[in-house]
């Protein structure tokens, strides 16, 4: 059920993601042709969200990948059993 709910997930930001290009395409044509600057920002917007759906299917990859010990991200607690993040 697992593997089916995420080839579900996977299939979904595709679609979105071409959803969102033909929707960019069309609103930054119609910007260009009209003059609207609100168009433009929007087309723009679109633009924005393609990259969104790119990064999460990138993340969707890389989360799928084997860690390895060069690299690890886990975190270990110290001896008090705090946790301090440098921000």
């Amino acid at each position: 059920m697992a593997a089916q709910q995420d080839a579900s997930t996977t299939r979904s930001i595709f679609v979105a993601l071409a959803a969102n290009v033909v929707i960019a395409i069309a609103k930054l044509t119609g910007a260009a042709f009209s003059g609207s600057g609100a168009l433009l920002a929007e087309g723009l917007h679109s633009l924005a969200d393609t990259g969104n759906e790119s990064l999460l299917l990138w993340g969707r990859r890389e989360a799928r990948r084997r860690g390895c010990a060069a690299r690890s991200c886990a975190i270990s607690m110290p001896k008090g059993g705090s946790i301090t993040s440098f921000t």
